[in-house]
């Protein structure tokens, strides 16, 4: 049996992997036509893959760790099942469609669930006391925020000043606002005389982050613009008749394209400030993700495929004890 092993919790796959929820999408297209069996199960365990990352999938012995390498797999073994079949040509544009998605939405997707304020305190950082035992889920959120500051500098939305005398980790530094150079250093740097005055120095400075947070989220909110119509224009520069970039069928970039989308515009988030963004200044082709979107999610895997992780699959701190002290092995 095909065993998928994502991020998520109770039969819902999390939207802080994009890529596992494209993943769950195109396994049950290829293969629900064939009535293969599979399982999809919300493991959270990083350690289960050689590659040390999720989305995996299990498969006559074998694993295959991140969503390029699922694709390829599925579609060599199972066909193309409700995917569209692609020529020598589209092949290599989807593939190339996959990358721009996995960096460039995938650093957009990073700063809507770590860098925005609201979005981080309320909803992704509680994700992992879902995902993780005590005190295990505070070392992976920490993790996981400091990776994504990373990436989303990649955009330009984050600054982090380096020297080369700098002795601390890079991650501890990272700023999550944009414009760094534009704070008032001496006032950053004011010692308190008074409580009054400790007070208005803390006002001032919860001030200037939350305008470097704006500043920040706009430009956000351009990008994401940008990189959507992009994506419109290459489906139209195909010339197919269809609702999908290749035609009637959506392909591997298709699905990984609308997992994004959806995560961006994930109903869930405090802060909807994309989805409400896109549905304001881009009414017609907002339209079109959302028509393909539904078509994608009807197909979409049932509550059944789903199981939860059991024996050395759960991260649980017993297992995490076992596997530093050589007792459990993956």
């Amino acid at each position: 049996m095909i065993e998928l092993h994502v991020w998520g919790f109770d039969g819902d796959i999390s939207i802080v992997s994009p890529p596992c929820i494209a993943s769950a999408w195109i396994l049950n297209l290829i293969v629900m036509s064939q009535n293969v069996p599979f399982r999809i199960i919300p493991s959270n365990n990083t350690h289960l893959s050689k590659l040390n990352e999720l989305p995996l999938l299990f498969d006559d012995g074998m694993q295959y760790s991140g969503y390029r390498s699922i694709v390829s797999y599925l579609s060599s073994r199972y066909g193309n099942g409700n995917t569209i079949p692609l020529l020598e040509n589209d092949k290599l544009l989807d593939d190339s469609l996959i990358s721009f998605l996995e960096t460039k939405l995938e650093a957009l997707n990073k700063y809507n669930l770590f860098s925005n304020s609201k979005n981080y305190e309320n909803y992704t950082r509680k994700l992992f006391s879902k995902f993780f035992p005590f005190p295990m889920m505070y070392n992976q959120a920490l993790n996981f925020y400091n990776e994504a500051q990373r990436q989303v500098q990649l955009l330009g939305l984050g600054e982090t000043k380096s020297s080369f005398l700098n002795f601390t980790s890079s991650g501890d530094n990272t700023q999550t606002e944009y414009f760094n150079g534009e704070l008032d250093e001496g006032a950053e740097n004011s010692k308190a005389i008074s409580g009054l005055h400790e007070k208005s120095l803390m006002q001032k400075s919860e001030a200037k982050k939350a305008l470097r947070e704006s500043k920040s989220s706009m430009r956000c909110l351009i990008l994401a613009e940008q990189f959507l119509e992009r994506l419109e224009k290459l489906k139209a520069e195909q010339n197919k008749e269809g609702k999908f970039t290749f035609g009637d069928l959506p392909s591997a970039g298709d699905i990984l394209c609308l997992a994004y989308f959806s995560s961006l515009t994930h109903p869930s988030l405090p802060d909807r400030f994309i989805n409400n963004f896109l549905t304001t200044n881009n009414s017609a082709w907002f339209r079109s993700y959302l028509d393909r979107l539904r078509d994608v999610q009807f197909g979409s895997p049932k509550a059944s495929a789903f199981r939860k992780p059991t024996g050395k699959e759960v991260p649980s701190l017993f297992n995490e004890v076992g596997y530093w002290t050589g007792l459990i092995s993956y």
